[in-house]
């Protein structure tokens, strides 16, 4: 049997979810899916091997509204889809007709409106831009040097130099006029404000981001969309390509494949970090898939070489413990039992203390815990209850006990 995953990892499907994502634009898209029959493969012999977009322009609603059919000019409502050979994908953004969903008859108002508004504006620039030119003759010029006087006023806008003759005058008039630009400048970013808002749902990003608090929140709005958009495409596959893909080479199923597309989102690391090192230390099971998946880390292969940590004076405490701990052992081998005696008198005073150091520590996640109804509502909790947690007890406990057995190892070595 063919992976069915090989048929979202051919070349063409980037092509069929371009395909379905004008649907965007239109309210609804159309893509013939071209099929192949000729058994190349023995145990799923009807593959799917390309997808080509169809103008939308040949398609018409069904007279119930909720389908496509084919327009012909000698059929009034249309023809029927083939089965199998068309994949129809609606956009869903507005109820009603598809054609009211489109992004185009949103933005198409505030886009026509901006580009008379850049033409006006221009216009505007060229009258009020620059001076007034007016020109003087006296009462006794020619017809002939009125229209030399005319022409060089006219050269002067476009060339910026004339000649004249000396018995005329051209004077330079600033505009006394109240209008300005601003209007025009106000008009066109609020219609480029509406795309943006048609589009992505809110303006932060691209137009007017007052702070990075703002725009950060209103990104979570584009992010919402990419996500619907996302799961729709994923359905639609599913129920044109996954579904008869299987159905006609194995026949109808009780379950089929789930199709789903993740949409990332930036995230802090460190502090997912310093979470999962805090529930893992309070004894929560963390899966380490988990961590590969939320730190987008392959899972390593057997034999591959790993990573280790840096050596030298920046070694983690983990590993200054495990120095100290080989130093006693050396010790104790060369006949110091006396050292291996204050290490267990340095572990038996740091355990005596154990509540006091570690009630900061605990009481919060211990807390939100005991107050969960369900193991959700409790990680809920405790990545709630990590603010107030409070390690530096226990982290100055650890330090006092490390420095005075590595102190001991160093006498002792």
């Amino acid at each position: 049997m063919q992976p069915r995953s090989d048929l979202i990892r051919g070349d063409g499907f980037i092509e069929l979810v371009q395909g379905l994502l004008d649907a965007l634009g239109k309210g609804f898209a159309v893509v013939n899916q071209i099929w192949d029959t000729q058994g190349a493969n023995s145990a799923a012999p009807w593959v799917p091997v390309a997808w080509e977009r169809q103008d939308p322009r040949l398609f018409q609603l069904d007279p119930s509204g909720r389908g496509l059919r084919i327009k012909d000019k000698n059929v009034r409502d249309g023809l029927p889809l083939e089965p199998f050979k068309y994949i129809t994908h609606f956009s869903k953004l507005k109820s009603g007709a598809p054609h009211r969903a489109a992004l185009a008859r949103a933005c198409a108002w505030p886009y026509m409106f901006e580009n008379f508004t850049a033409k006006d504006w221009v216009g505007f620039v060229e009258t009020y831009g620059q001076p007034f030119r007016v020109g003087k003759y006296g009462p006794n010029t020619s017809d002939e040097d009125v229209a030399k006087l005319v022409s060089a006023l006219q050269n002067i806008g476009t060339d910026a130099a004339a000649a004249i003759p000396q018995s005329m005058m051209i004077e330079f008039v600033e505009s006394a006029s109240s209008a300005n630009g601003d209007v025009f400048k106000a008009l066109a970013k609020y219609c480029q404000q509406l795309i943006s808002k048609s589009v992505l749902g809110q303006t932060m990003t691209t137009d007017d981001g007052a702070s990075n608090a703002q725009s950060t929140t209103h990104n979570e709005v584009r992010h919402d969309i990419t996500r619907s958009d996302a799961r729709r495409i994923c359905s639609t596959v599913m129920r044109f390509v996954l579904g008869p893909f299987i159905d006609l080479n194995f026949g109808r199923q009780l379950r089929y494949p789930l199709l789903t597309a993740p949409v990332l989102s930036p995230e802090d690391l460190k502090v997912l970090v310093t979470v999962v090192q805090t529930l893992v230390g309070i004894g929560l099971p963390v899966s380490q898939n988990y961590a590969y998946q939320r730190f987008a880390i392959s899972v390593p292969a057997a034999g591959e070489k790993l990573l280790t940590p840096a050596t030298g004076n920046t070694a983690p405490a983990t590993d200054q413990a495990q120095t100290a701990r080989q130093r006693i052992a050396m010790a104790a081998a060369n006949g110091s039992p006396e050292a291996e005696e204050i290490i267990d008198d340095i572990i038996g005073g740091s355990l005596d203390d154990w509540e006091r150091v570690s009630s900061g520590l605990l009481d919060a996640p211990i807390a939100a815990i005991e107050t969960a109804s369900s193991y959700g509502e409790a990680i809920a909790a405790l990545l709630a209850s990590y603010p107030d947690t409070d390690p530096s007890a226990l982290a100055n406990s650890l330090r006092i006990a490390t420095a005075a057995a590595r102190a001991v190892g160093d006498a002792t070595d």
